[in-house]
């Protein structure tokens, strides 16, 4: 029963901080402007749009695997990072790179 209080009170305090996030985006007081542009006013950059995608990915199938190991009973940690998404983050963030280096140079 523990273990579910636990649970619950992760999962509302990271609904709470979503909210307030998006709260924060939609009332303009997060300016998003160039997040995945290379400038305030150009088009989206394939290169960030696929970081940004990867990384928020990465961080949401953690986030899952936390909350997953919270069940078991004897959690002293956080979990290991799985490679597939080690390797899935390290070269979405190559790629990146590479890519920010190739549009500097054209």
């Amino acid at each position: 029963m523990e273990v579910t209080w636990l649970r619950l009170l992760v999962s509302a305090t990271f609904g709470w901080l979503v909210f307030l996030v998006l709260f924060r985006i939609l009332t303009g007081q997060i300016n998003l402007r160039g997040l995945l542009a290379g400038s305030s006013l150009g088009d989206a950059v394939p290169e960030r749009v696929q970081a940004f995608v990867l990384t928020l990915g990465g961080a949401v199938v953690y986030l899952f695997l936390g909350l997953g190991q919270l069940g078991s009973s004897g959690v002293a940690a956080l979990p290991d990072v799985p490679e597939f998404l080690l390797a899935g983050v390290t070269g979405s963030q190559f790629l990146y790179l590479i890519g920010k280096t190739l549009r500097l140079r054209a």
